[in-house]
């Protein structure tokens, strides 16, 4: 087995693995903890081009199932985000709509 090809495979793993810790708690620092993981996805991507363009799909075919394990958290992860970030954009909506029939009140009381 090619040491280099393991190299990058374990790079992109730890590239994962950050994504994922970076995905944790993402309502802290929202902002700068996504930058992390476009960065972290832009290397990941360039290492799998130079693996894809260098080595043949057999010698890489080997190492899916762990990479395909890290992919599915990262996808439950984001998912776990946008359902999160909707339930609190329904939650605004019936609060404003709220403020916005009791606004009307007022101004038919008057």
């Amino acid at each position: 087995m090619n040491t280099e090809i393991q190299k990058y495979i374990l790079d992109i793993k730890n590239e994962l693995n950050q994504v994922i810790d970076n995905l944790d708690n993402i309502d802290v620092d929202f902002d700068k903890k996504i930058d992390h993981v476009d960065l972290f996805s832009e290397e990941i991507r360039k290492k799998r081009e130079y693996l894809l363009n260098n080595y043949p799909k057999e010698d890489l075919e080997i190492f899916n199932d762990e990479i395909d394990i890290l992919i599915k958290q990262i996808v439950k992860k984001f998912d776990s985000i946008i359902e999160s970030k909707k339930n609190t954009q329904n939650e605004l909506k019936v609060k404003l709509k709220k403020t916005l029939n009791q606004k009307k009140l007022v101004n038919y009381n008057r």
